[in-house]
């Protein structure tokens, strides 16, 4: 990851078996967008409370998705207009392990619970590109966990990213940092966020505040309510309303010109 790699050395590693008692798959999110910069100091200030996922040599792993969404971008619009009650379908691929998930979230009063079925133990997102060819399983998989059928929902965009994943030491905490985002529509489209990190904080919502979000609060960082779907499709559709995700899109902005 541009910016931080020699800062991934002072971490103490945890095997992704390790990390099981800590998935977190029903769980409280807080988002932060903030630039590379600032999650390298981050990072080199908050090491010795955290360990670091470390799996085959490897620290930064990179993931690619396929989001789903309506034709009029129901998903979408259900998060940009602060619904209680909201859903994102996503079909994920591990690349350093080849797994493909079929994964969808549900988030609802602030709580997000997250259910996936295994797609392919070696394969791409390239194969499942259409949810209607899947099988009676993942069929009655979605209709169950969503309140749209498979026929409803099409791609709607491709995105792809670099991972850190920490975990507090006292196992009540775990965190996503996603940094070198990449968007691509089904018709070629196409969008990239190098100079920020996506940061997502996840507790079970009883934990307290740790080290990194103390940190980020130092700093005067505030969370941003903003998922990657809804950063790339506001980067790729410019026609979408987005008026709630104003602030947001200016600090971005304000990041990749000031390079901070």
């Amino acid at each position: 990851m541009q910016g931080t790699p020699d800062t991934l050395k002072y971490f103490q590693p945890i095997s992704l078996k390790e990390m099981d008692s800590v998935s977190l798959m029903d769980r409280v999110d807080t988002k932060y967008i903030i630039s590379i910069e600032q999650l390298s100091h981050v990072l080199k200030t908050i090491s010795p409370s955290y360990m670091i996922m470390e799996e085959l040599g490897i620290r930064d792993f990179p993931y690619r998705n396929i989001y789903f969404d309506t034709d009029d971008k129901q998903l979408f619009l259900s998060h940009h207009n602060g619904r209680a009650l909201r859903y994102k379908i996503r079909i994920r691929e591990y690349s350093a392990f080849h797994k493909v998930f079929l994964e969808i979230k549900k988030k609802f009063k602030g709580r997000t619970i997250k259910s996936r079925l295994l797609l392919s133990e070696n394969g791409s997102i390239e194969q499942f590109g259409e949810l209607e060819a899947l099988s009676v399983e993942f069929l009655d998989f979605i209709k169950q966990k969503i309140p749209y059928t498979a026929n409803l929902l099409q791609e709607s965009i491709k995105n792809e990213f670099m991972r850190i994943t920490l975990v507090h030491k006292d196992m009540q905490e775990r965190i996503t940092i996603d940094t070198d985002l990449h968007f691509r529509t089904p018709d070629t489209r196409k969008g990239t966020l190098p100079d920020i990190a996506v940061v997502e904080i996840k507790k079970n919502g009883h934990s307290g505040t740790h080290p990194f979000q103390a940190e980020l609060k130092r700093l005067g960082i505030r969370p941003s309510s903003m998922s990657k779907y809804c950063l790339g499709s506001i980067s790729l559709f410019p026609e979408l309303k987005y008026n709630n995700f104003k602030n947001i899109n200016l600090n971005i902005e304000r990041i990749a010109h000031a390079g901070i």
